[in-house]
């Protein structure tokens, strides 16, 4: 017959695990293969009079019914519940015959991704912003080989002309860089993403019999065909005295994860083909002043060497714009196994 039978309790409930086919009429044969009905027997003994809570002492040993009839010991075993019992199979298999009395998915390892889904994005304009840095002299310019120096301006410059000047004494030069903004605009809602378990069985129960021959504590059922270790629930998780092994089941998932509003972030973008330019007078217009990013303009403040008069300062030139976006949403709070079966298992 292989390896022992499996049981577990759920709220209750003990079930016989085992893989295969319960053992029935059909299964077993006599030396001439059937009864003087026509049903398949087992040395002579009918399987199904091993539930029928008699003492069928033509096929079994006077005065012993069912599971306590030796003869039955290759088709029927006690477990202790006098109450619900069952078995495990796979959960898309069917119930066996002799445990069709309902069923139930129960699960092992939960899955639950800290991640959100559902967001989504539109991608909008690429802008383009400049800072300017202004050196107090020549020599501080010149020797800023690292572009690292100067006094950062603490505006920042766009498209506009501000028209205010950018300095009304004369700098030893001015440093610029150009960042490109991408923009997007994110859409939908964000939702967890779906919970799911790495196993999961169906719990089978069995049939409502008559079969006796058991101690009141205990219930006579069918053997399959293949067993598995017998399992009971424990009564306290993880604490398994005298058993091999403890493991826990569950039937529910108590999920408190929820999901922030939906953000995103453009993709690509770039100001390559801007500049900043450095009017004069109090006017945004084109000179051989322009700057573009991460350059600098060095002035000796001698004969025709010197900074445009008291100029404003704004960008010109066309962004590249980005190739797309990303959108997401933050997770917060976690998903837990609940509906708890502590199982204790013995050998197999």
């Amino acid at each position: 017959m292989g390896a022992m039978m499996d049981k577990l309790v759920i709220g209750g409930l003990l079930v016989l695990c085992a893989c295969g086919e319960v053992v029935t009429s059909d299964d077993a044969t006599d030396a001439d293969g059937t009864d003087a009905d026509g049903d398949t027997t087992d040395g002579g003994m009918l399987v199904a009079t091993c539930f029928d809570g008699e003492d069928n002492e033509a096929s079994g040993t006077a005065g012993l019914v069912d599971c306590a009839d030796p003869a039955c010991g290759p088709h029927a075993t006690c477990v202790e519940s006098p109450a619900d019992v069952g078995v495990l199979v796979a959960a898309g298999d069917p119930c066996p015959a002799g445990y069709e009395g309902g069923e139930t998915l129960i699960h092992q390892d939960l899955i639950a991704p800290t991640t959100c889904e559902g967001c989504g994005c539109a991608t909008g304009d690429t802008k383009c912003e400049a800072t300017l840095w202004l050196y107090g002299s020549f020599n501080e310019c010149s020797g800023d080989v690292g572009l690292s120096g100067g006094a950062m301006l603490g505006r920042v410059f766009t498209d506009a002309c501000p028209m205010e000047p950018i300095y009304f004494t004369d700098p030893g030069g001015i440093r610029a860089q150009i960042d490109p903004v991408p923009t997007c605009t994110a859409t939908n809602s964000a939702s967890p993403s779906a919970a799911s378990w790495g196993t999961t069985k169906k719990l089978c129960a069995a049939t409502e019999s008559v079969a006796l021959g058991c101690s009141t504590e205990q219930r006579c059922v069918p053997l399959t065909t293949e067993r598995a270790a017998i399992c009971t629930q424990a009564t306290t998780p993880g604490a398994c005295p005298g058993w091999e092994t403890a493991s826990d089941w569950y039937t529910a998932i108590d999920d408190k994860r929820t999901c922030g509003s939906c953000f995103c972030q453009a993709v690509g973008g770039d100001c390559a083909n801007a500049l900043v330019e450095i009017g004069s007078d109090y006017l945004c217009t084109d000179s051989d002043n322009n700057l573009g990013t991460g350059t600098k303009r060095c002035y000796t403040n001698q004969g025709g060497d010197i900074p445009p008069y008291s100029p404003p300062a704004r960008i010109v030139g066309e962004p590249t714009p980005s190739v797309g976006c990303t959108a997401d949403a933050t997770s917060s709070g976690a998903a837990t196994p609940a509906g708890e079966v502590p199982l204790c298992c013995g050998p197999s």
